[in-house]
């Protein structure tokens, strides 16, 4: 079990891992699917954890009695928040997850559930200069990494209001980071902030 003091960032994060979908491509729940010795979603929050991020909180809907039935997560950093309106799409679960940050005394990095590719240090990355930004910067931001000049995740959040927070029931999450008055995008050799899976296809070749 990890001590909460190892939280060793200047301003608290939360992470926020998306894992709500219905899964409809893959025909099964990608998020208990095996993968390295666990199932998918227990492999991300275990890389999730190991940010030291003041919480993990992974947003589950579809399955979710079954995801909490199967993954035991043994940290007092982490817990499920479970998003009723699932089948709306990603944006109910990001409405879900940052409605869990009490900006601005709070920073958020939000993760999807099916990239597990993500390499430690493109994430340690974007929260250095996240939270180098969100010290500089009184109004919202979103850091977020890019390979080959495509942007993927984690996405770094700063100073976001209620309002902004709101306005994500009306949009897309992309759509979201482009109301942000400050956005910036680190360019990454890690292909791996691409890389979800979302069919069988790309789960047999990827895992």
């Amino acid at each position: 079990m990890r001590n909460l003091s190892t939280n060793h960032h200047k301003r608290p994060i939360k992470a926020i891992i998306l894992a709500a979908g219905l899964s409809t491509r893959m025909g099964r729940s990608k998020q208990l699917l095996p993968f390295k010795g666990v199932t998918m979603l227990h492999y991300v929050i275990e890389q999730v954890l190991k940010l030291h991020c003041k919480e993990v909180i992974a947003v589950i809907g579809h399955d979710a009695v079954t995801i909490m039935e199967e993954i035991k997560i043994n940290d007092p950093s982490f817990s499920w928040a479970y998003n009723s309106d699932y089948a709306n799409g990603q944006s109910s679960s990001l409405y879900k997850g940052l409605t869990q940050v009490a900006f601005p005394k709070e920073d958020a990095l939000v993760f999807l559930g099916d990239t597990p590719f993500i390499e430690k240090e493109t994430s340690e990355m974007i929260i250095q200069r996240g939270q180098q930004l969100a010290r500089d910067k009184n109004h919202p931001i979103s850091i977020r990494p890019s390979y080959d000049q495509t942007p993927g995740h984690p996405v770094y959040f700063a100073n976001i209001n209620n309002t902004m927070i709101q306005s994500i029931q009306q949009q897309s999450g992309k759509n979201f980071i482009q109301t942000i008055p400050y956005k910036e995008e680190i360019a990454v050799n890690d292909r791996g902030i691409l890389l979800d899976i979302d069919t069988i296809k790309e789960y047999e070749k990827l895992k």
